[in-house]
């Protein structure tokens, strides 16, 4: 059997796994296996076990979590096994107002806390606990001048000291990098989650303690990587205040997400933050649909796309199940009210959707259309060239549908890779395991 290269820690660790995984020359002499912090012996698969007695490296972090469990490996591992140290990387300077928000309590959430810490906002908080109504909290709080509450430079040198502590004697050090990269690029969706742009300086670093060879394989794995978003199913939006003193130019007219109710600027995600708005129905859906009843998920999809009609996530959804029952005009008009946002022309499962809904309304040349604008985005969708052949053919052009079809059944033959980010919570997945059917 293949010796191993254990990735031990947090989401960071699994994502690391799952992009050297894609390194053929890598995984040809390894076998490579992610084990999260949180997770002991007593569940620890027929998988795990074996592979600790044969691991060559260990990509350990170090912190104050999991610190059982990671003794609890490092005791088994071989003697010639080579262990690398690291510790969980962080940027909270450009968040400074995170705080806890009890109306948490008042909304429990299979998902966990529906606004957490880092979404929650201390000025807005504070003008609601003075009797102000949301709509007022938030618009004083998006009136203050925050420069006087807040020494931003200070607590920038805070963090990054921190995390230098944090790293002092570790193999893979990552602080010089948030330090001198930070302001030019997005490093962090939130203070703890990293986007694909740190990922690929964590990944290069483990490369060359591998002792991989420099190859066009490696560069282009890294600069894929760089157009990874990131973990995590909720991005913590950023004071325009604070982008304006650090320069942060990539930060101008971002869009956050809030699980799957869609994506906001700033100011909108602070109104709904402050108003606490939330719609349930969707996830609801989502269990109704785990346990069979599409019926009564539809139902749910249709009133949380009404009250967030904006959603591409939610849109998207319903569309899904909608042409799964046969109602196509339901569907299109869903993805109708989407389709145009700018953030939604970025997603390839969204055109793809587009494409198989106008083939069940007859129109091929819009299914054709859909599935080129798929492809464009996502060349090795297998289904969006299955779309495309069918929408080619219809209107009888046999020669470019065939071409489709031999690229479609091409792609079917290769390997599925592994995705960067699995069970995150964006698919919420991990959250239905404690759901009885009797669901909320």
């Amino acid at each position: 059997m293949k010796p191993t290269i254990i990735f031990f820690g947090n989401c960071h660790m699994g994502v690391a796994r799952n992009a050297l995984g894609r390194i053929g020359e890598l995984t040809d002499h390894y076998e490579l296996i992610s084990i999260r912090y949180d997770t002991g012996p007593a569940v620890w698969n027929r998988e795990i076990e074996p592979a600790i007695g044969r691991c060559a490296y260990f990509f350990g972090q170090i912190h104050t979590e999991g610190q059982e469990q990671r003794e609890a490996v490092t005791r088994k591992l071989p003697s010639g096994c080579r262990k690398v140290t690291l510790a969980p990387s962080f940027l909270n300077s450009f968040w400074p107002f995170v705080t806890r928000d009890e109306r948490n309590d008042r909304h429990p959430s299979p998902l966990g806390d529906i606004y957490p810490n880092h979404l929650c906002n201390r000025l807005i908080l504070d003008f609601l606990r003075q009797g102000d109504a949301p709509e007022v909290a938030c618009r004083r709080f998006l009136e203050t001048d925050i420069r006087p509450l807040v020494d931003l430079d200070r607590l920038h040198e805070i963090g990054l000291a921190q995390l230098r502590r944090l790293e002092r004697g570790k193999d893979i050090t990552l602080a010089g990098f948030i330090a001198d990269h930070c302001v030019s690029q997005r490093l962090f969706l939130m203070p703890l989650h990293p986007t694909g742009n740190l990922f690929a300086e964590l990944c290069r670093q483990m490369v060359e303690i591998i002792g991989l060879r420099p190859s066009a394989g490696i560069r282009d794995l890294l600069d894929d990587l760089r157009q990874f978003h990131g973990v995590g199913a909720y991005d913590a939006p950023i004071h325009p205040q604070v982008a304006e003193h650090f320069g942060l130019k990539w930060a101008d007219g971002l869009r956050y997400r809030h699980f799957h109710e869609g994506d906001f600027s700033h100011d909108e995600l602070a109104l709904r933050y402050a108003r606490f708005d939330f719609g349930s129905g969707y996830y609801e859906g989502l269990h109704l649909f785990r346990i069979g009843q599409s019926a009564r998920a539809l139902e749910r999809f249709a009133e949380a796309a009404r009250v967030n009609p904006r959603s591409r996530y939610i849109a998207l959804t319903f569309a899904r199940l909608a042409l799964d029952m046969g109602k196509i005009e339901e569907a299109l008009g869903a993805l109708d009210r989407v389709v145009n946002d700018q953030d939604a022309t970025k997603d390839a499962e969204l055109w793809a959707t587009v494409s198989r809904g106008a083939l069940a309304a007859g129109a091929p040349e819009v299914c054709e259309g859909a599935a080129q604008r798929a492809i464009a985005l996502k060349e090795e969708s297998a289904e969006a060239w299955r779309l495309l052949s069918l929408g080619l053919g219809l209107q009888g052009r046999t020669s470019e549908a065939n071409a489709a079809a031999r690229r479609h059944q091409w792609l079917r033959t290769q390997p599925v890779l592994r995705p960067l980010v699995e069970d995150t919570g964006a698919d919420f997945g991990r959250h239905w395991l404690g759901w009885s059917d009797a669901g909320f």
